[in-house]
């Protein structure tokens, strides 16, 4: 993520400070780079995990002194692996729970391998003995953001205050049952157009079949509507129907016959309103903000 923010000067950076060989003989620049986009100390930092394979994210421990948290933290999709763990899309009952709390499934493994690592290692239980008044608090991003919310689930009974957010949260991760039971611990933030949180199985089942409905039911050549939606986006006619789907009936769509799944907690919207532009440069975005806290 530190060589995204900064492709031109970040090797240089980190390069800087990696004196340090880890336990391969490789150079830390994982941890260097986690120090400098959080602005943590070596003592603050408990635990880190950097490999990153399927069904087992990167993820941190962390402590936060000023709100007295004891922070685990897992990142999002970034590599191939973690793309394949998020196409795991079928179901599968979270431990612990009744057999209608559904999650998704690769997801939900990946949980319980960063509960398992986090067991091996007493992560957890050597944070809990140095800072005993600390809170638990989990957090994530996209891939990240599921695979949190599933892990507290997995941790609540042995932490149960503790309090989960989750940024831009995959759209099918929790069954009905389950979300109302992660209202109570996780707080969901999604921003704007945000992608992965319309993301679902079922999303994309429903956009096949409305591609399948409206070529059914339209008789002009495909490649004249194809054409006249691309001139239209040009002009700039946003706000028109699609010819495809012109006098389709939403009735025509079949349900997949899938368990519906859900982005977990309660969730923070915020709509991106107009931004603020002081000077030639210096830009502020502003965002609405809608919830149901």
């Amino acid at each position: 993520m530190f060589m995204y923010l900064h492709p031109f000067t970040g090797w240089f950076n980190l390069c800087q400070e990696c004196s340090v060989l880890d336990g391969t003989g490789m150079c830390q620049s994982n941890h260097i780079a986690l120090k400098k986009l959080s602005g943590l100390e070596d003592n603050d930092i408990i635990f880190s995990n950097f490999s990153s394979n399927v069904y087992s994210p990167s993820f941190y421990v962390a402590v936060d002194h000023e709100r007295q948290k004891i922070i685990l933290t897992v990142r999002g999709t970034l590599s191939l692996q973690d793309v394949i763990t998020d196409m795991v899309c079928d179901t599968e009952i979270i431990p612990g729970y009744s057999e209608d709390f559904l999650a998704h499934k690769g997801m939900l493994i990946s949980a319980r391998n960063i509960r398992d690592a986090c067991l091996e290692n007493n992560v957890l239980t050597r944070a809990y003995e140095r800072y005993p008044d600390y809170s638990l608090l989990v957090l994530g991003h996209s891939l990240g953001a599921g695979t949190a919310a599933i892990l507290s689930f997995l941790l609540l009974p042995e932490y149960p205050n503790l309090q989960c957010f989750a940024y831009g949260p995959p759209g099918g991760l929790l069954s009905v049952p389950a979300v109302e039971k992660s209202r109570e611990f996780v707080v969901s933030t999604v921003v704007d157009v945000e992608f992965s949180t319309r993301l679902s199985l079922n999303s994309i089942q429903e956009l096949r079949d409305a591609v399948l409905r409206a070529i059914q039911c339209n008789s002009k050549p495909k490649w004249k509507l194809t054409l006249t939606q691309v001139a239209g986006l040009f002009r700039g006619n946003e706000d028109e129907e699609l010819p495809l789907i012109q006098g389709c009936s939403n009735s025509q769509i079949l349900p997949s016959g899938e368990t519906r799944l859900f982005p977990p907690g309660k969730v923070v919207f915020l709509k991106r309103t107009e931004d603020q532009t002081q000077g030639c440069c210096d830009q502020h975005k502003n965002y609405s903000i809608n919830s149901d806290l």
